[in-house]
């Protein structure tokens, strides 16, 4: 799907068709609502960079930058308090939606020590009780534990 490489603006209406679309960010990527339907987190990339940054807008306020220098659209965490995000080779960080520095997750692709990324995370997501991180690489489908411990490859990723 093209879309997915184009900035687009975001507008947020009821979903009974009750409102007039309202202007909620200009020129996003990959909104995606928190688990409380309150934020919504987005990716932008700003004039000149070559490289986007996560920020998060609740319905009531302005965007907040969460976290810089990202490859992967952002991760609610099911509490909806942190966003899982790659830095390619950086690694895996989480960022607190409320603010502060985000933090390098411990976790190796290749299960050898922590942060000794070879291949690069493209898209992360948390499970469903926070314990676990989900990423893909070019090559293949991983699950670990947020601490780093038990890194699984689940599947290959089929180039055909």
């Amino acid at each position: 799907m093209e879309c997915a490489s184009k900035r687009h603006d975001v507008y947020v209406v009821k979903a009974d068709g009750t409102s007039k679309p309202r202007l909620l960010v200009r020129a996003a990527n990959s909104p995606l609502w928190s688990p409380d339907g309150q934020s919504i987190a987005y990716l932008h990339q700003g004039a000149g960079r070559t490289i986007d940054d996560v920020y998060v807008v609740r319905m009531d306020s302005r965007s907040r930058l969460v976290a810089q220098g990202v490859v992967s659209a952002p991760s609610w965490s099911p509490d909806g308090r942190l966003l899982a995000v790659s830095r390619g080779l950086e690694g895996i960080f989480v960022a607190s939606t409320s603010g502060g520095r985000p933090r390098r997750l411990p976790i190796d692709v290749e299960g050898i020590a922590p942060y000794s990324l070879t291949v690069a995370p493209v898209f992360v997501a948390w499970s469903p009780d926070e314990k676990r991180i989900a990423y893909v690489t070019t090559d293949a489908l991983y699950v670990a534990e947020v601490d780093g411990r038990n890194v699984r490859r689940i599947a290959d990723v089929d180039d055909a």
